[in-house]
């Protein structure tokens, strides 16, 4: 009789079995999401591995003598209360970093203009990140990428140190960023 067995709803399943492929058993789809979780379990894995292989460089651009470019940029963005720290919260802590400051300088940008510039737009176009929640601002994923990249260079040239012209030569790869914008002016 109809009502006394179990409903059987049209699935993908089905659609295949019409098609020919063959029926799943239940354990088969309980395969199948062990096999995504190992697989995520890899990439986590992955993850932490690249994280450990890139601390070490950071290590000195984080925690160097003098007050840090990464903490610099940080602070730009905590002191004004953003949710987030930006490419151009990167750029404007860059400008104060004596590398940096050196390779800019030598291909004729204006440090005074460009931080004019860069402190100009943080406060009026990124006025929206401002946020009541207090903590420290979580950088962007563009943020991040620059990091991650410079990181990467570094390492594969063997050098140990990451300096603040190597994160400048790293910001170019965030072509749609204002930050790069401003320093093609």
């Amino acid at each position: 009789m109809p009502g006394d067995g179990p409903v059987s709803t049209p699935c993908l399943g089905a659609a295949k079995q019409r098609r020919g492929y063959p029926a799943r058993s239940p354990g088969s789809y309980i395969h199948q999401s062990s096999r995504v979780a190992r697989c995520l379990h890899t990439k986590l894995i992955r993850h932490c591995l690249l994280v450990q292989t890139l601390c070490c460089p950071l290590r000195s651009l984080i925690e160097g003598s003098e007050p840090a470019t990464i903490h610099r940029s940080l602070s730009h963005a905590s002191e004004r209360h953003h949710e987030y720290a930006t490419v151009e919260h990167l750029l404007l802590g860059l400008c104060d970093d004596l590398d940096a400051a050196t390779v800019l300088q030598a291909c004729a940008v204006d440090l005074d203009k460009l931080r004019s510039d860069l402190t100009e737009f943080i406060d009026n176009d990124l006025a929206g990140l401002a946020t009541d929640h207090a903590g420290d601002p979580e950088p962007t994923a563009g943020f991040q990428r620059i990091l991650e990249r410079v990181v990467i260079h570094v390492k594969s040239s063997g050098r140990d140190e990451v300096t603040g012209a190597n994160v400048l030569v790293a910001l170019f790869s965030e072509r749609e960023t204002h930050a790069v914008y401003f320093l093609q002016l």
